[in-house]
């Protein structure tokens, strides 16, 4: 999620291209792609969700190529966590949202792997 750009989402046909990810190493911001083919894939994404970052991006000052969302994977952490304990829900890390994902797609008839 962290390493989307505006050019990773197709408005038109609500989905978004993973083809890259982003990681910290001594201190420097790095984005390269999947550790491993698998990791590259097309994902679809509901309407309204589609709707949201249309929105998110028109309230951006200047969107260009660069990283959609300009936070950091601490800074999505904390937030997450403060959201989860608001909400009063179980903890679950951040990369856990892949696997729920997969799982919510698996549940609703999708194919098996396509979201992993």
């Amino acid at each position: 999620m962290l390493a989307l750009t505006l050019k990773d989402t197709d408005f038109t046909e609500n989905k978004i291209s993973i083809t890259k990810t982003r990681y910290r190493v001594a201190g420097k911001h790095l984005t390269n792609p999947p550790k491993t083919g698998s990791g590259e894939r097309v994902v679809d994404i509901p309407e309204f969700l589609t709707e949201e970052i249309k929105e998110y991006i028109s309230h951006l000052y200047k969107p260009g190529p660069e990283q959609l969302f300009e936070i950091t994977a601490d800074q999505l952490r904390r937030v997450m966590l403060r959201r989860i304990q608001q909400a009063g829900v179980k903890q679950i890390r951040v990369h856990d949202l892949r696997h729920s994902h997969a799982s919510l797609l698996n549940n609703l008839g999708g194919e098996p792997g396509i979201a992993c």
